[in-house]
């Protein structure tokens, strides 16, 4: 029905450059052509995808260190996944968030001001608005 949504999942990767993050911008470029930096780490839709029905399914670990390594990444780094594989980002707020409820609780301590949690899943749902309704109905 909708490319986006059924391929993103299944064709979809993520790829992380992960040097010394105390480089200045040229020592990264040169420890990168002397291949000291690990070019090749990848975050496959398809494989996240697995993880969440596993979790949610089976009762499996949660995928929180993939969620973690998209949640880090820079703002148009997100946005690009948002455009392109919407459920990836989505769902890995929603699990951070998840997490973040069950230790943090709904509220802070002082006063009734919502925690990270409710503050992370606003965030999911403000995505979820931003998704075309034919990736969502796919």
């Amino acid at each position: 029905k909708n490319e986006l949504a059924n391929a993103c999942y299944f064709t979809y990767r993520v790829g992380y450059v992960i040097c010394d993050d105390g480089l200045d911008p040229e020592e990264a470029k040169q420890q990168m052509a002397e291949g000291k930096c690990n070019e090749d780490f990848r975050l496959m839709g398809s494989d996240f995808q697995r993880m969440v029905v596993r979790h949610y399914t089976h009762g499996g670990r949660p995928p929180m260190e993939e969620a973690m390594w998209l949640l880090t990444s820079p703002d148009n780094f997100q946005s690009r996944t948002l455009s392109e594989c919407p459920p990836m980002q989505v769902i890995s707020y929603a699990l951070m968030a998840e997490a973040r409820l069950y230790t943090d609780g709904p509220f802070l301590e002082v006063g009734d001001q919502p925690s990270e949690a409710v503050m992370l899943m606003h965030t999911a749902m403000d995505q979820v608005r931003g998704v075309p309704a034919d990736v969502m109905e796919s």
